[in-house]
């Protein structure tokens, strides 16, 4: 009977660990946060003109697929990744011809994206901040 007693005040003590360790994780995982949902922003035009920019995105697991949506059009993201709260992606745009490469990194915390845009590349490639939060969403 004691023997009984102990092995269940160790099985107790591993259901407790156990539990400790899913929690911790969980609790990461929302500090990192998950990259699904409409994510916004504005940048400035050269004229001087604030723009709205979203980007859908749907992460499983370290992939990161989904469209950005800007007045130049909509572009499918390609090469997304996500680890460890750090995301990347890739599109391009036409330019009268010409494929300029657009390439978004950034740092996930919850429902904000901070990180850079390299727009080009060579002699001609700019680097902007870039800054995006979730959208809500709307409920039906």
């Amino acid at each position: 009977m004691k023997a009984h007693a102990v092995l269940g005040v160790k099985v107790f003590a591993l259901a407790a660990l156990l539990g400790f360790v899913v929690a911790n994780v969980q609790a990461e995982d929302k500090a990192k946060g998950n990259a699904t949902g409409t994510w916004k922003w504005t940048r400035k035009s050269q004229d001087g003109q604030e723009r709205e920019i979203s980007a859908t995105l749907k992460q499983d697991g370290e992939k990161l697929t989904g469209k950005v949506m800007s007045p130049m059009g909509e572009m499918e993201i390609k090469d997304g990744k996500v680890k460890d709260g750090d995301l990347s992606f890739r599109f391009t745009v036409d330019r009268g011809g010409n494929e300029i490469p657009i390439k978004f990194s950034g740092k996930l915390a919850g429902d904000t994206i901070k990180g850079k845009i390299e727009i080009g590349d060579g002699d001609e490639k700019q680097t902007l901040d870039w800054d995006a939060k979730r959208a809500k969403e709307e409920r039906k």
